[in-house]
């Protein structure tokens, strides 16, 4: 009997036990938070209450929910020796995709100008830039970056990547490590962010990268907010050296705040550039050494799949 220890803050584990019972007929289902957690051998989770996990002595194996992992990295507390393991969504990577490439051509093709004069009433068409060659900058080229990086090559934009490991990607030209990011940096005209948040990327984009972007350029954040440096930003847009950005999320107080945001007015995306479908990704997709593993080996192992992957950061 495998036993799985659950915790979401919005969803139940009805669905999940569902779809696992063909492939795991000798699995049971326990909140995270009683008692019974005690005993789990796995957690499949969704931002756990910190310090939970560490108090679990059986647990072998702990299985996200989806693919963020910044939350589990501030959990100093989290054990370093358990395999931890994300699920990558072919669904995410597509979504967030289509979010990127709606904000870079909504700058590319100058949406606020035109909607300022629709709404002045006024015809005033501009000098349109070209359809090829412009520079697409993606930080982070993983499993979402990459799929973003493909398809701005696909629309015959140049396109640079970023990512801490060196990678190959067919028509990205990719830099690695912080001794490339200048040169990764240099003539971006569309900086796009898609990084995790981690201590190495907290405050990644502030005042010194966004001088060494081309003028005028636009800032697309599809990661966390804790990113960007926020005033820093703003003497940017004020400038000229940013001419506009997208964001995905903000630092709470930044809603609160009017300077911040008559900013990005038109410009903010409330954390939905990719929401959770209604209907999960289904657990019977998953590859068998995701499901088999613990029933197969009892030491701690790590986890692979083309669906389900592990995905380490250095800390771990």
């Amino acid at each position: 009997m495998i036993k799985i220890a659950y915790y979401s803050a919005s969803d139940s584990w009805d669905d999940w036990a569902q779809r696992l019972a063909p492939h795991l007929p000798s699995i049971q289902f326990v909140d995270l938070m009683s008692d019974d957690a005690m005993q789990a051998d796995v957690a499949l989770v969704w931002e756990p209450p910190p310090g939970r996990l560490a108090a679990l002595p059986h647990l072998r194996g702990i299985i996200m929910q989806g693919q963020g992992v910044d939350y589990m990295m501030a959990d100093a507390s989290v054990p370093r020796d358990i395999p931890l393991v994300r699920l990558v969504d072919p669904d995410m990577s597509a979504a967030l995709s289509h979010w990127a490439i709606l904000a870079a051509l909504d700058f590319w093709r100058d949406g606020p100008y035109y909607r300022a004069k629709q709404r002045e009433k006024i015809w005033a068409p501009k000098p349109q830039r070209p359809a090829q060659g412009g520079i697409v900058g993606v930080m982070g080229v993983g499993a979402i970056g990459s799929v973003i990086a493909a398809r701005f090559a696909g629309l015959g934009f140049r396109v640079k990547g970023w990512a801490r490991t060196r990678r190959q990607l067919d028509q990205v030209a990719v830099y690695a490590g912080m001794d490339e990011l200048d040169t990764f940096l240099q003539d971006v005209q569309i900086l796009l962010s898609v990084l995790p948040l981690t201590p190495e990327t907290r405050g990644i984009m502030n005042a010194d990268l966004f001088a060494k972007l081309a003028p005028g350029a636009c800032v697309i954040n599809g990661g966390r907010g804790p990113q960007i440096v926020d005033d820093d930003l703003l003497v940017a847009l004020e400038s000229g050296q940013v001419g506009q950005q997208f964001l995905m999320s903000l630092k709470p107080n930044l809603c609160q705040s009017r300077t911040h945001f008559g900013h990005m007015i038109e410009l903010l995306f409330g954390h939905m550039s990719r929401r959770k479908p209604i209907q999960k990704p289904r657990p019977n997709k998953w590859p068998p050494p995701l499901y088999q593993s613990w029933r197969a080996r009892p030491r701690p192992i790590r986890l692979t799949g083309s669906v389900a992957i592990s995905d380490l950061p250095p800390a771990f």
